[in-house]
């Protein structure tokens, strides 16, 4: 898999020397949050705070949020006909194909709110699997556990970045 932005660390308060502003620290924004390169042939670079912006060991040691966002897009469909096992995701900040790749076999969270409690809590998920691209966008085709409902087209997912192949 090649590397898509450059590998910088979190900035933390567990780890002093970056709150220390050297000239050998990476570049900064106004709130403190590294900048994040990309090559220059990337044409819609995800925004600097992309999880895939910094070091997964870093993030997985501190305890750091390990899933991008995601928006449901819709069945898979003809003109007419609708195939709802398969629903289309697009994922923030992947514009392409071959940046679709890196997503394929991760798993897929549609978390909501339900009216009525079980075991104790109104919240409940989805699961699901990236299980290929949909053109060349960056879309992908997820399959869920049970075929998501048409009040979550345009909501939003969670892409966890695991299990991990690199």
């Amino acid at each position: 898999m090649s590397q898509r932005c450059h590998v910088l660390p979190l900035p933390s308060p567990l780890r002093p020397e970056h709150d220390q502003r050297t000239a050998s620290s990476p570049p900064q924004d106004k709130n403190g949050f590294n900048k994040v390169s990309f090559r220059s042939n990337h044409h819609h670079p995800p925004s600097k705070y992309h999880p895939l912006a910094f070091h997964p060991v870093d993030a997985t040691l501190l305890g750091q949020i390990l899933y991008c966002k995601g928006r449901v897009l819709g069945h898979k469909r003809a003109k007419r006909n609708s195939r709802p096992n398969t629903s289309l995701v697009q994922i923030e900040g992947v514009a392409s194909k071959e940046d679709a790749q890196f997503y394929l076999g991760k798993r897929v969270a549609y978390v909501y709110r339900a009216k009525r409690e079980i075991q104790g809590s109104k919240i409940r998920v989805i699961w699901g699997r990236v299980t290929r691209p949909h053109g060349n966008s960056g879309v992908v085709k997820s399959k869920f556990s049970s075929n998501l409902p048409p009040r979550a087209f345009g909501a939003s997912v969670r892409i966890m970045l695991y299990p991990s192949s690199i």
